[in-house]
């Protein structure tokens, strides 16, 4: 018996492919965690940011991913 993410799954991937130039891959969660990190604190800047560096709240996030 499938289960029921597994049809909502296979559902979505039928339906993705009827778009055209769209992908869906899986993210690792630390690389997730850094995306969400990023948007939490994008959200107080009202401008366009261009990081040269990694900014510091997700350094911590990014030493990890190394490791």
């Amino acid at each position: 018996m499938e289960s029921e993410i597994s049809c909502i799954l296979r559902a979505c991937n039928s339906n993705i492919r009827l778009i055209n130039n769209s992908c869906v891959n899986f993210i690792r969660r630390q690389a997730s965690q850094v995306v969400h990190t990023l948007f939490r604190v994008s959200r107080f800047s009202a401008s366009l940011q261009i990081f040269y560096y990694a900014p510091p709240c997700i350094n911590a996030l990014l030493l990890n991913d190394m490791r």
